[in-house]
């Protein structure tokens, strides 16, 4: 009778704990997504990086080189202004962005009123664009750059907007000489891994459209010149000119590293050495490299650029840095060294 009471009890458990998994089974999806998307758990395997550039970092959490790029990015400098008055805002770095008076909105488009709290970025060399993340790339063309800048308004914590048929203006020198025919480009992510620049469009709007302009003015007896932007929304903006190489592209160039580093603890910049211009090589975990993106039109043979590749393993940073010249069908093996954030900051400074 013990037995078959024991037998009893044994099959009930049984029964409801396969009930269970079943009424489980139904709650899965989500989880069941995640692990379909997340193929790799060590960020030394190498991830498919289309598969998740889509994924919020709510759902799939930030890879160990995405967590180390956002720990190397510029804080932009804060300053106040009265939405009524508006004002002129000099950061530490003597870059001008002038407001004019009323030129803020809500996000219901009401006028804004009283202290307005500003954030602003301005990116100039090569180096701060890679400490950034954010490559020299229009639709598959390189650019070459004068100069990007990333204005936000706040009050109370929320952004504002700029108001209808109002620009503000950005006055700068810029880290290499200043070009004619320079033009404003809006920049944003294509999901986690991917930034582009896109053309702004010319507007009807004569007096307050976008646009660059060239200045010349005389301190301490000498002639300086820099550009000033006429800016017509809050955003990463690019004062930039395409580079104008069109034939002898290439699209099939790659870097390959130790096994240890994977496109979940390494990013691949391509440096350009004569002009300002960075590009993003991006990790394949089919080929396990980092190679051009498919959608570039092509990089172009024959021109010097350093390879930079920065990766991070157990909370440990490496770099690497690889003096090349760019050939058709090539592959580059580059060795990363341990450094410290300090001295990556240094060398990525000067290139």
């Amino acid at each position: 009778m013990k037995n078959f009471l024991f037998t009893l009890l044994t099959l009930s458990v049984l029964f409801s704990s396969q009930s269970c998994g079943k009424d489980t089974d139904e709650f899965i999806p989500v989880s069941t997504k995640i692990d379909t998307i997340q193929t790799a758990n060590k960020d030394t395997d190498w991830q498919d990086l289309f598969k998740i550039s889509n994924v919020p970092t709510s759902v799939l959490p930030p890879l160990s080189v995405e967590k180390l790029m956002a720990d190397l990015a510029a804080d932009p400098t804060r300053h106040d202004l009265s939405a009524e008055r508006g004002g002129t805002i000099v950061t530490p770095d003597n870059v001008r962005v002038e407001f004019p008076a009323n030129s803020c909105v809500t996000k219901n488009n009401r006028p804004c009123t009283g202290n307005l709290s500003v954030e602003i970025l301005v990116l100039r060399k090569k180096g701060e664009f890679l400490l950034n993340n954010i490559p020299t790339i229009s639709s598959g063309k390189q650019l070459i750059s004068g100069g990007a800048v990333l204005v936000k308004i706040k009050q109370n914590g929320e952004e504002v907007k700029l108001a209808r048929n109002v620009s503000y203006k950005v006055k700068y020198q810029p880290a290499t000489a200043v070009e004619e025919g320079m033009k404003l480009f809006e920049g944003k992510f294509e999901g986690r891994f991917q930034f582009d620049w896109s053309l702004i469009s010319p507007t009807t709007n004569t007096t307050n459209a976008s646009a660059v302009r060239i200045w010349t003015d005389t301190a301490q007896g000498r002639r300086i010149t820099g550009y000033e932007l006429l800016i017509d929304r809050f955003n990463w903006i690019n004062c930039d000119r395409f580079s104008g190489d069109s034939t002898f592209l290439t699209n099939k160039f790659c870097v390959a590293l130790p096994d240890t580093f994977t496109n979940q603890n390494c990013s691949v910049f391509a440096v350009f050495k004569d002009i300002n211009s960075v590009i993003s090589l991006i990790g394949d975990g089919k080929v396990k490299q980092f190679c051009v993106p498919s959608g570039y039109k092509g990089v172009p043979i024959g021109r010097v650029i350093n390879i930079i590749a920065i990766a991070t393993i157990k909370d440990r940073i490496y770099i690497s840095k690889k003096e090349v010249t760019i050939s058709a069908n090539a592959l580059i093996r580059v060795e990363p060294v341990l450094t410290t954030k300090a001295a990556l900051k240094e060398l990525i400074s000067n290139l």
